[in-house]
């Protein structure tokens, strides 16, 4: 599209994207997903050095795992015009998913919870790591860390032209804590919204799929609920990827067809297949990538109303619920329980596919634009 892009990440060996330069940073210090606060990384004077070298007319941070606070906080004053992509929660929790260790759901950040639940003892990376292997809980000693990293990276985005949040759910999170703050909604793009539809596998089942990953935030808890009040002898649940917790068997004992994890190329056969989506996390899901593959595909969702779920899951292209709602989940049963293959069709018919990566790119170009032109 004419524009001249240079690229500031850690080197994983896979060459550069056709007409982007690539600078390879790694941190000396930083690690990614630790809990810990790092407050400088010497390291950094490599992108200080890149920003004077190079006249950028716009810096854009898509994720700032591998830096430290003070080169975040301090961001805004080398004067120069920045955009922050919201793809995650990361700016507001360390966790990133804004759920506790205990699979607790947060619908929007409470510092004084968050004092606990990154806790001194969970800043400690060989600690934490090694909790997590044995599958036990460390204590709880509240910590002032997240104070700091708090303020740190509420100055970061505060100092930025314009935040762009992937759904209306995590704009309105972030709102919260940076009030002032210009956040654009801007969902990205899906190589799966370019290509056709794929003609539907006959069957005399209804199929209904879930992909991705099987634990209580992604929901399992209300598929089993689902399961369990749906009575038709013509439906099949089936479910592609990874699963934790015991949910594969119990799950399993509702009659759960799995089978196991899949790759983006087997995305056509699984949608051939398939005549429901079903997107049932619990946590403010920001993004989810599994319901705009269904979109894509034409296939209609039964999703949750949470995080970009219904930014996503339009009235044309499905049915949602409050998970956390008992008559909800009676409502979301009562439809698959009585829901024909020609009402899907109809339904299906009316999905329109989501924004292709290259009409993403234009918006974003857009957008650079827009941000560029001088205030009156």
């Amino acid at each position: 599209m004419g524009a001249e892009i240079h690229v500031l990440a850690r080197p994983d060996g896979s060459p550069p994207p056709s007409g982007c330069v690539l600078h390879t940073y790694s941190p000396s210090t930083v690690r990614p997903f630790s809990l810990q606060n790092v407050e400088e990384d010497a390291n950094t004077a490599q992108i200080d050095s890149l920003l004077a070298t190079e006249e950028f007319d716009i810096v854009h941070f898509h994720m700032v795992l591998d830096l430290p606070l003070k080169f975040l906080e301090n961001f805004s004053a080398k004067g120069k015009t920045y955009l922050v992509s919201l793809h995650d929660y990361f700016y507001l929790c360390p966790r990133i998913f804004m759920v506790a260790p205990d699979s607790t759901v947060c619908r929007q950040v409470d510092i004084a919870k968050c004092r606990s639940c990154v806790g001194k003892l969970d800043q400690v990376d060989l600690l934490r790591r090694a909790a997590n292997r044995l599958g036990v809980r460390l204590p709880r000693i509240s910590s002032d860390a997240v104070i700091r990293r708090s303020n740190a990276m509420r100055d970061f985005l505060s100092g930025a032209a314009l935040l762009l949040a992937v759904s209306n759910r995590t704009a309105s999170i972030y709102q919260e804590i940076v009030p002032y703050a210009q956040i654009k909604v801007e969902q990205i793009g899906s190589a799966s919204a370019s290509g056709a539809p794929v003609a539907k596998e006959p069957s005399n089942k209804l199929r209904v799929t879930a992909l991705s990953t099987l634990n209580k935030v992604k929901g399992a808890e209300v598929l089993e609920k689902l399961m369990k009040l749906v009575s038709r002898e013509d439906i099949e649940f089936h479910f592609y990827g990874r699963t934790f917790d015991g949910y594969e068997r119990r799950l399993g004992s509702q009659g759960m067809i799995f089978h196991g994890p899949y790759s983006a190329r087997d995305l056509p056969v699984i949608m051939a297949n398939t005549d429901i989506g079903l997107v049932l996390s619990i946590w403010e899901d920001n993004g989810p990538q599994v319901a705009m593959e269904f979109v894509n595909y034409k296939i209609p969702v039964l999703g949750t109303m949470r995080g970009g779920i219904p930014d996503i899951v339009a009235s044309t292209s499905g049915v949602l619920f409050e998970p956390d709602l008992p008559n909800e989940i009676s409502r979301a049963s009562a439809w698959l329980e009585n829901v024909s293959k020609s009402e899907l069709a109809e339904l299906s018919n009316r999905i329109r596919p989501l924004l292709t990566p290259v009409e993403h790119a234009a918006r974003i170009m857009q957008i650079y634009s827009d941000v560029l032109q001088p205030r009156g």
